[in-house]
Protein backbone atom coordinates (compact mmCIF):
# COMPACT_ATOMS: atom_id res chain seq x y z
CA UNK A 1 0.00 0.00 0.00
CA UNK A 2 1.40 3.43 -1.04
CA UNK A 3 1.86 5.54 1.89
CA UNK A 4 0.98 9.20 1.40
CA UNK A 5 4.15 10.89 3.53
CA UNK A 6 6.91 8.71 2.50
CA UNK A 7 5.37 9.57 -1.68
CA UNK A 8 5.30 13.53 -0.79
CA UNK A 9 9.08 13.03 1.01
CA UNK A 10 10.62 11.82 -2.61
CA UNK A 11 8.35 14.23 -4.82
CA UNK A 12 9.51 17.30 -3.05
CA UNK A 13 12.95 16.29 -1.36
CA UNK A 14 16.53 18.23 -2.63
CA UNK A 15 19.18 16.72 -2.19
CA UNK A 16 22.85 18.08 0.00
CA UNK A 17 25.67 17.34 -1.63
CA UNK A 18 27.83 18.39 1.22
CA UNK A 19 28.36 19.43 4.54
CA UNK A 20 31.61 20.67 4.23
CA UNK A 21 30.75 24.65 5.47
CA UNK A 22 33.36 25.93 2.70
CA UNK A 23 31.92 24.39 -0.43
CA UNK A 24 29.99 26.24 -3.04
CA UNK A 25 26.20 26.86 -1.56
CA UNK A 26 24.06 26.15 -4.48
CA UNK A 27 22.54 22.48 -3.12
CA UNK A 28 20.78 25.06 -0.59
CA UNK A 29 19.19 27.26 -3.14
CA UNK A 30 15.65 26.03 -2.30
CA UNK A 31 15.49 27.45 1.03
CA UNK A 32 15.23 30.88 -0.46
CA UNK A 33 11.73 30.12 -1.75
CA UNK A 34 10.99 28.75 1.82
CA UNK A 35 12.58 31.69 3.57
CA UNK A 36 11.04 33.89 1.26
CA UNK A 37 10.54 37.28 3.13
CA UNK A 38 10.75 35.97 6.70
CA UNK A 39 12.58 37.92 8.80
CA UNK A 40 13.53 35.18 11.72
CA UNK A 41 14.87 31.75 10.17
CA UNK A 42 15.73 29.38 13.03
CA UNK A 43 17.50 26.18 12.55
CA UNK A 44 17.28 23.31 14.82
CA UNK A 45 18.90 20.25 15.47
CA UNK A 46 17.48 17.32 17.85
CA UNK A 47 20.31 17.05 19.64
CA UNK A 48 23.21 18.78 21.12
CA UNK A 49 26.61 18.19 20.42
CA UNK A 50 26.57 16.45 17.00
CA UNK A 51 28.72 17.27 14.49
CA UNK A 52 26.82 17.00 11.32
CA UNK A 53 24.31 19.36 12.88
CA UNK A 54 26.48 22.19 13.45
CA UNK A 55 28.37 21.85 10.65
CA UNK A 56 24.87 21.93 8.32
CA UNK A 57 23.98 24.95 10.19
CA UNK A 58 27.16 26.57 9.77
CA UNK A 59 26.44 26.39 5.87
CA UNK A 60 22.67 27.29 6.28
CA UNK A 61 24.04 30.78 8.55
CA UNK A 62 26.26 31.25 5.16
CA UNK A 63 23.83 30.83 3.00
CA UNK A 64 21.35 33.12 4.60
CA UNK A 65 24.06 35.49 4.94
CA UNK A 66 25.38 35.34 2.06
CA UNK A 67 23.00 35.34 -0.46
CA UNK A 68 19.86 37.02 1.52
CA UNK A 69 20.79 39.29 3.67
CA UNK A 70 21.01 38.15 7.25
CA UNK A 71 22.98 39.88 9.69
CA UNK A 72 22.72 38.41 12.99
CA UNK A 73 23.50 34.80 14.43
CA UNK A 74 21.55 34.45 17.25
CA UNK A 75 22.41 30.63 19.49
CA UNK A 76 20.82 29.03 22.21
CA UNK A 77 23.64 30.74 24.61
CA UNK A 78 23.69 32.67 27.27
CA UNK A 79 23.12 36.50 26.22
CA UNK A 80 25.01 37.76 28.77
CA UNK A 81 28.05 35.56 27.63
CA UNK A 82 27.03 36.35 24.41
CA UNK A 83 28.36 40.10 23.85
CA UNK A 84 32.67 38.54 24.62
CA UNK A 85 32.03 36.47 21.78
CA UNK A 86 30.44 39.59 19.32
CA UNK A 87 33.22 41.70 20.96
CA UNK A 88 35.41 39.01 19.19
CA UNK A 89 33.65 38.64 15.83
CA UNK A 90 34.02 42.26 15.37
CA UNK A 91 37.79 41.85 15.73
CA UNK A 92 38.59 41.85 19.27
CA UNK A 93 41.85 40.41 21.30
CA UNK A 94 41.90 36.71 22.21
CA UNK A 95 41.62 32.66 21.06
CA UNK A 96 38.66 31.27 19.59
CA UNK A 97 38.90 28.75 22.09
CA UNK A 98 39.03 30.66 24.76
CA UNK A 99 36.60 33.15 23.92
CA UNK A 100 33.47 29.96 22.81
CA UNK A 101 34.42 28.53 26.39
CA UNK A 102 33.76 31.76 28.42
CA UNK A 103 31.69 33.53 26.13
CA UNK A 104 29.29 30.24 24.82
CA UNK A 105 27.44 28.23 27.59
CA UNK A 106 25.89 24.29 27.73
CA UNK A 107 29.46 23.43 27.03
CA UNK A 108 28.45 23.65 23.15
CA UNK A 109 31.98 26.96 23.17
CA UNK A 110 34.26 23.61 23.82
CA UNK A 111 33.15 21.90 20.45
CA UNK A 112 35.97 22.52 17.30
CA UNK A 113 32.61 22.85 15.28
CA UNK A 114 31.81 26.19 16.77
CA UNK A 115 35.08 27.33 16.83
CA UNK A 116 35.03 26.72 12.61
CA UNK A 117 31.71 29.12 12.89
CA UNK A 118 33.17 31.60 15.36
CA UNK A 119 36.13 31.98 12.69
CA UNK A 120 34.07 32.25 9.29
CA UNK A 121 31.75 34.82 11.42
CA UNK A 122 34.93 36.81 12.22
CA UNK A 123 36.59 36.54 8.66
CA UNK A 124 33.76 37.16 7.17
CA UNK A 125 33.15 41.01 8.65
CA UNK A 126 34.89 43.01 5.18
CA UNK A 127 32.20 41.42 3.07
CA UNK A 128 29.18 40.38 5.39
CA UNK A 129 29.21 42.39 8.95
CA UNK A 130 26.84 39.69 11.46
CA UNK A 131 26.30 40.58 15.21
CA UNK A 132 26.41 37.70 17.11
CA UNK A 133 23.89 37.30 20.17
CA UNK A 134 23.18 35.08 22.62
CA UNK A 135 19.40 34.20 23.11
CA UNK A 136 19.69 32.81 26.45
CA UNK A 137 19.42 32.52 29.99
CA UNK A 138 22.92 32.49 31.86
CA UNK A 139 25.50 30.30 33.30
CA UNK A 140 24.17 27.09 31.34
CA UNK A 141 20.69 27.78 33.70
CA UNK A 142 22.47 27.53 36.87
CA UNK A 143 22.93 31.24 38.35
CA UNK A 144 22.04 34.52 37.47
CA UNK A 145 25.28 36.26 38.76
CA UNK A 146 26.80 36.75 35.00
CA UNK A 147 24.42 38.78 33.84
CA UNK A 148 23.64 40.49 37.11
CA UNK A 149 27.55 41.71 37.19
CA UNK A 150 27.13 43.25 33.72
CA UNK A 151 24.25 45.41 35.70
CA UNK A 152 26.55 46.16 38.29
CA UNK A 153 29.01 47.57 35.69
CA UNK A 154 26.11 49.77 33.74
CA UNK A 155 25.27 50.75 37.02
CA UNK A 156 28.39 52.45 38.22
CA UNK A 157 28.76 54.79 35.36
CA UNK A 158 24.82 55.44 34.66
CA UNK A 159 23.45 55.43 38.09
CA UNK A 160 26.03 54.47 41.15
CA UNK A 161 23.28 54.82 44.04
CA UNK A 162 21.16 51.65 42.49
CA UNK A 163 24.57 49.50 42.57
CA UNK A 164 22.68 48.66 46.47
CA UNK A 165 19.89 47.04 44.21
CA UNK A 166 22.14 44.25 42.46
CA UNK A 167 24.67 44.08 45.42
CA UNK A 168 20.98 43.26 47.24
CA UNK A 169 20.01 40.48 44.72
CA UNK A 170 23.46 39.24 44.70
CA UNK A 171 23.20 38.29 48.45
CA UNK A 172 19.50 36.97 47.91
CA UNK A 173 20.58 34.03 45.14
CA UNK A 174 23.98 33.31 46.64
CA UNK A 175 22.23 30.19 48.15
CA UNK A 176 21.91 28.71 44.51
CA UNK A 177 24.07 29.71 42.36
CA UNK A 178 25.82 27.32 40.20
CA UNK A 179 28.03 26.60 36.83
CA UNK A 180 25.13 24.84 35.67
CA UNK A 181 21.50 24.72 35.97
CA UNK A 182 21.50 20.87 37.86
CA UNK A 183 23.22 21.58 40.29
CA UNK A 184 21.75 24.73 40.65
CA UNK A 185 18.68 23.06 41.02
CA UNK A 186 19.69 20.85 43.65
CA UNK A 187 20.61 23.69 45.50
CA UNK A 188 17.64 25.88 45.19
CA UNK A 189 15.12 22.66 46.53
CA UNK A 190 16.89 23.07 49.75
CA UNK A 191 16.25 26.89 50.29
CA UNK A 192 13.08 27.45 52.19
CA UNK A 193 10.05 29.15 50.71
CA UNK A 194 10.97 32.39 52.45
CA UNK A 195 14.45 32.34 50.69
CA UNK A 196 12.95 31.43 47.49
CA UNK A 197 10.73 34.80 47.23
CA UNK A 198 13.77 36.71 48.62
CA UNK A 199 15.75 35.92 45.73
CA UNK A 200 12.64 36.54 43.20
CA UNK A 201 11.53 39.71 45.05
CA UNK A 202 15.36 41.43 44.79
CA UNK A 203 15.79 40.21 41.02
CA UNK A 204 12.25 41.62 40.25
CA UNK A 205 13.15 45.06 42.08
CA UNK A 206 16.44 45.33 39.86
CA UNK A 207 14.79 44.78 36.99
CA UNK A 208 12.10 47.23 37.56
CA UNK A 209 14.27 49.96 38.44
CA UNK A 210 16.30 49.27 34.96
CA UNK A 211 12.73 49.52 33.48
CA UNK A 212 11.85 52.85 34.95
CA UNK A 213 15.18 54.53 33.71
CA UNK A 214 14.51 57.30 31.14
CA UNK A 215 16.88 57.88 27.99
CA UNK A 216 18.47 60.97 29.78
CA UNK A 217 21.21 58.55 31.28
CA UNK A 218 22.49 58.52 27.79
CA UNK A 219 23.82 62.03 28.98
CA UNK A 220 26.38 60.31 31.13
CA UNK A 221 28.71 58.91 28.82
CA UNK A 222 26.36 55.59 28.14
CA UNK A 223 26.37 54.31 24.21
CA UNK A 224 22.69 54.13 22.86
CA UNK A 225 22.36 50.50 23.69
CA UNK A 226 23.58 50.55 26.66
CA UNK A 227 20.40 51.06 28.70
CA UNK A 228 18.57 48.30 26.64
CA UNK A 229 21.35 45.73 27.07
CA UNK A 230 21.52 47.01 30.88
CA UNK A 231 17.48 45.81 30.95
CA UNK A 232 17.70 42.48 29.62
CA UNK A 233 20.56 41.70 31.44
CA UNK A 234 18.59 42.43 34.48
CA UNK A 235 15.27 40.25 32.53
CA UNK A 236 18.23 37.58 32.10
CA UNK A 237 18.92 37.10 35.64
CA UNK A 238 15.01 37.37 36.83
CA UNK A 239 14.32 34.59 34.15
CA UNK A 240 16.97 32.07 35.31
CA UNK A 241 15.44 32.57 38.92
CA UNK A 242 11.51 31.61 37.41
CA UNK A 243 13.30 28.85 35.55
CA UNK A 244 15.00 27.56 38.64
CA UNK A 245 11.82 28.01 40.13
CA UNK A 246 10.15 26.24 37.44
CA UNK A 247 12.41 23.35 37.11
CA UNK A 248 12.35 22.32 41.04
CA UNK A 249 8.25 22.23 40.80
CA UNK A 250 8.36 20.35 38.27
CA UNK A 251 10.84 17.87 39.57
CA UNK A 252 9.18 18.01 42.47
CA UNK A 253 5.89 16.76 40.67
CA UNK A 254 3.89 19.76 42.09
CA UNK A 255 4.62 22.41 38.91
CA UNK A 256 3.62 23.16 35.72
CA UNK A 257 6.34 23.58 33.05
CA UNK A 258 4.28 25.06 30.69
CA UNK A 259 4.99 28.29 30.26
CA UNK A 260 8.82 27.68 30.15
CA UNK A 261 10.74 30.64 31.03
CA UNK A 262 13.84 30.04 29.19
CA UNK A 263 11.66 29.74 26.03
CA UNK A 264 9.80 33.37 26.81
CA UNK A 265 13.27 35.16 27.61
CA UNK A 266 14.55 33.50 24.58
CA UNK A 267 11.58 34.79 22.04
CA UNK A 268 11.85 38.31 23.90
CA UNK A 269 15.08 38.41 23.08
CA UNK A 270 14.99 37.53 19.19
CA UNK A 271 11.98 40.47 19.64
CA UNK A 272 14.80 42.94 20.58
CA UNK A 273 17.51 41.71 18.35
CA UNK A 274 14.48 42.68 15.73
CA UNK A 275 14.93 46.30 16.47
CA UNK A 276 17.98 46.89 15.13
CA UNK A 277 18.41 43.59 12.25
CA UNK A 278 15.57 43.21 9.68
CA UNK A 279 16.46 39.93 9.31
CA UNK A 280 17.79 37.52 12.36
CA UNK A 281 19.17 33.95 12.28
CA UNK A 282 18.54 31.43 15.14
CA UNK A 283 20.23 28.28 16.32
CA UNK A 284 18.40 26.32 18.81
CA UNK A 285 17.40 22.94 19.47
CA UNK A 286 13.79 21.62 17.58
CA UNK A 287 12.28 21.52 20.64
CA UNK A 288 12.88 25.32 21.09
CA UNK A 289 12.26 26.24 17.59
CA UNK A 290 9.30 24.55 16.20
CA UNK A 291 6.19 26.18 16.14
CA UNK A 292 3.90 24.09 18.16
CA UNK A 293 4.23 23.72 22.05
CA UNK A 294 7.52 20.84 22.39
CA UNK A 295 6.17 17.39 24.25
CA UNK A 296 9.49 15.58 25.49
CA UNK A 297 7.34 13.65 27.71
CA UNK A 298 3.45 13.16 28.03
CA UNK A 299 3.43 14.91 31.41
CA UNK A 300 5.00 17.91 30.12
CA UNK A 301 4.14 20.48 26.73
CA UNK A 302 6.48 23.40 26.89
CA UNK A 303 5.13 26.67 24.81
CA UNK A 304 8.69 26.56 22.84
CA UNK A 305 10.74 30.01 21.49
CA UNK A 306 8.82 29.02 18.15
CA UNK A 307 5.35 29.66 19.37
CA UNK A 308 6.44 32.41 20.93
CA UNK A 309 7.69 33.95 17.48
CA UNK A 310 5.08 32.37 14.92
CA UNK A 311 2.59 34.36 17.08
CA UNK A 312 4.21 37.67 16.93
CA UNK A 313 5.37 37.36 13.08
CA UNK A 314 3.14 34.94 11.34
CA UNK A 315 4.47 34.75 8.20
CA UNK A 316 8.01 36.56 9.16
CA UNK A 317 8.63 33.43 10.97
CA UNK A 318 10.34 30.53 9.48
CA UNK A 319 11.45 27.28 10.68
CA UNK A 320 14.13 24.37 9.75
CA UNK A 321 14.06 21.54 11.68
CA UNK A 322 17.07 19.29 11.17
CA UNK A 323 17.33 15.30 11.98
CA UNK A 324 19.34 12.05 11.73
CA UNK A 325 18.46 8.53 10.85
CA UNK A 326 21.10 6.54 12.44
CA UNK A 327 24.87 6.80 14.09
CA UNK A 328 25.47 8.25 17.48
CA UNK A 329 24.11 10.77 19.85
CA UNK A 330 24.88 12.88 22.61
CA UNK A 331 24.44 12.00 25.91
CA UNK A 332 25.23 13.95 29.44
CA UNK A 333 26.48 12.75 32.82
CA UNK A 334 27.83 14.16 35.75
CA UNK A 335 31.47 14.73 35.59
CA UNK A 336 33.38 16.92 38.42
CA UNK A 337 36.56 16.60 35.86
CA UNK A 338 34.69 18.20 33.02
CA UNK A 339 34.17 21.51 31.81
CA UNK A 340 30.71 22.52 34.25
CA UNK A 341 30.74 19.30 35.29
CA UNK A 342 29.14 17.30 32.95
CA UNK A 343 30.64 15.04 30.62
CA UNK A 344 29.56 14.46 27.26
CA UNK A 345 29.71 10.66 25.37
CA UNK A 346 28.17 8.90 22.16
CA UNK A 347 25.04 7.32 22.71
CA UNK A 348 23.85 4.52 19.44
CA UNK A 349 20.98 5.68 17.72
CA UNK A 350 17.93 3.14 17.69
CA UNK A 351 15.97 2.84 14.46
CA UNK A 352 13.21 5.14 13.58
CA UNK A 353 9.60 4.24 15.12
CA UNK A 354 6.85 3.75 13.17
CA UNK A 355 5.00 7.09 12.81
CA UNK A 356 7.81 9.06 12.84
CA UNK A 357 9.40 11.71 10.35
CA UNK A 358 12.70 9.64 10.65
CA UNK A 359 10.67 6.46 9.42
CA UNK A 360 9.03 7.89 6.56
CA UNK A 361 12.22 9.27 5.51
CA UNK A 362 14.69 5.61 5.92
CA UNK A 363 11.10 4.01 3.81
CA UNK A 364 11.74 6.45 1.15
CA UNK A 365 15.19 5.75 0.32
CA UNK A 366 16.23 8.92 0.97
CA UNK A 367 19.64 10.15 2.28
CA UNK A 368 20.62 13.30 2.88
CA UNK A 369 17.88 15.68 2.10
CA UNK A 370 15.99 19.62 2.31
CA UNK A 371 11.73 18.65 1.77
CA UNK A 372 9.77 21.70 2.03
CA UNK A 373 6.93 20.61 4.30
CA UNK A 374 4.51 23.09 4.38
CA UNK A 375 2.44 21.06 1.39
CA UNK A 376 2.06 18.58 3.99
CA UNK A 377 0.01 20.83 5.89
CA UNK A 378 -3.45 19.78 6.89
CA UNK A 379 -3.27 16.02 5.78
CA UNK A 380 -4.79 13.27 8.02
CA UNK A 381 -2.20 11.35 7.72
CA UNK A 382 1.75 12.57 8.79
CA UNK A 383 4.46 12.38 10.70
CA UNK A 384 3.50 12.10 14.29
CA UNK A 385 6.93 11.90 16.09
CA UNK A 386 10.28 13.26 15.66
CA UNK A 387 13.29 11.86 17.49
CA UNK A 388 14.18 13.89 20.18
CA UNK A 389 17.82 12.57 21.26
CA UNK A 390 17.27 9.31 21.78
CA UNK A 391 13.96 9.10 22.18
CA UNK A 392 10.71 10.65 20.05
CA UNK A 393 8.55 13.41 21.25
CA UNK A 394 4.98 13.44 20.21
CA UNK A 395 5.19 16.12 16.98
CA UNK A 396 2.04 17.53 14.68
CA UNK A 397 5.59 17.78 12.33
CA UNK A 398 4.20 19.54 9.12
CA UNK A 399 2.35 22.05 11.66
CA UNK A 400 5.78 22.48 13.53
CA UNK A 401 8.09 22.75 11.01
CA UNK A 402 8.14 24.69 7.78
CA UNK A 403 10.94 22.52 6.43
CA UNK A 404 12.91 19.58 7.45
CA UNK A 405 16.82 18.12 6.53
CA UNK A 406 17.34 14.87 7.47
CA UNK A 407 20.73 13.09 7.49
CA UNK A 408 21.56 9.75 7.16
CA UNK A 409 24.64 9.22 9.93
CA UNK A 410 25.24 11.35 12.93
CA UNK A 411 28.33 11.41 15.70
CA UNK A 412 29.28 13.28 18.61
CA UNK A 413 31.20 16.35 18.27
CA UNK A 414 34.81 16.74 18.76
CA UNK A 415 35.60 18.47 21.63
CA UNK A 416 38.67 20.52 21.85
CA UNK A 417 39.27 19.39 25.08
CA UNK A 418 38.13 16.13 25.29
CA UNK A 419 38.79 14.06 22.37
Amino acid sequence: MADPVVDFLLANQHTLTTLDPDAPLDDLEPLREIVGTARVVAIGENNHHVTEFYRLRHRVLRFLVERLGFSCYALESGFTEGHLVDDWVRGGPGAVADIAEQGITWTVGNTTAMHDTLTWLRSARATHPVEFAGLDIPASGGSPHPALHAVAEFLRGADPHAVAFVDAALAATAGYAAPNGDLATGRYTQLSPAERDAATAALGRLAAHLDALRPGYLARGQDPGAVARARQHARAAWYTDHYLREVASATAGAGDWEASARDVFMAETVTRLLDRHERVVVGVHNGHAQRTPFTPMPAIALQSVGCHLAERLGADYRVIGVTGLGGTTAGLRVNPDRPLGIEVYAEPLAEPEPGSLEAAFAAAGIRSALVDLRGLRGRAAGPSTLRHATMFAPTPVAEAFDAVVCLPELHVTEYADQG
